[in-house]
């Protein structure tokens, strides 16, 4: 058990035990509350990380905090959703969005990374997305024969898996969900043209109430957009150049 201290950026200071000290640009929590105001919960970035050599190894650490102010980040939106697609896939993913915000309430946090809303120009693409994944509470995975081996896909499903979120493969395309490897192979999955079933895991997980969706223009959406795909590839092969036999 380590003794940490936590400066924050008006100089304030106070001890607390802890069995790991955060790493610089993590976000950690702290309850408190100022005179007669309740004790409410405060969100703050890591801003630095010191050693103080004038104590025990086990009392030398010390972070500078910073007030976190982002709305976005933190527990008010942490019951939301990740769509992990490829980009090629970005059509339905962008349909099922939709349809989750229908059933959900147009405020319900639904990250797809190719959104534009998701990500707004300027941000740092990989690490907001990282940070959205870890407080996703439900991660939807979307496979295809395409996007079933790429290895971001599989990254992010194991990185819901750490951050012990429900991961569901969700398959598209027509393809059996018995093809899949591992991580995804051990995890129950659902079709998407189970809207119906997506729309219940989400909502027992959440706590959270389902409106009623058009299933049958989510399907005509779905289907419009699986027609859409394009997907690239490069294939290599070999030049062998040929020899006369006066060479």
């Amino acid at each position: 058990m380590k003794n940490l201290r936590v400066v924050d950026q008006a100089g304030n200071q106070q001890d607390y035990e802890t069995e790991f000290v955060p790493k610089i640009g993590e976000r950690i929590e702290l309850e408190y509350g100022f005179g007669s105001d309740p004790v409410r919960t405060h969100y703050f970035r890591v801003k630095d990380v010191t050693y103080r050599l004038d104590n025990g190894p086990e009392h030398q650490a010390g972070i500078l905090i910073e007030e976190e102010s982002d709305p976005e980040l933190w527990p008010v939106n942490h019951k939301g959703v990740f769509i992990s697609h490829i980009t090629e896939e970005k059509p339905v993913a962008l349909v099922l969005q939709k349809y989750l915000k229908l059933a959900f309430g147009d405020t319900f946090r639904v990250f797809v990374s190719s959104d534009s809303k998701s990500i707004g120009g300027g941000t740092k693409w990989y690490t907001h997305t990282i940070e959205h994944l870890r407080l996703s509470e439900v991660v939807l995975v979307l496979v295809s024969q395409e996007s079933k081996g790429r290895e971001w896909i599989n990254f992010e499903a194991g990185s819901g898996e750490g951050s012990k979120s429900l991961v569901i493969p969700v398959g598209i395309k027509n393809i059996s969900l018995g093809q899949l490897s591992y991580p995804l192979a051990g995890i129950q999955g659902r079709t998407i043209d189970d809207i119906g079933s997506i729309l219940t895991d989400i909502g027992k997980r959440l706590d959270a109430p389902v409106a009623n969706i058009d299933a049958k223009a989510y399907l005509t959406e779905l289907h419009d957009a699986e027609e859409q795909l394009v997907y690239k590839s490069l294939k290599v092969e070999p030049v062998v150049p040929a020899f006369s036999n006066g060479l």
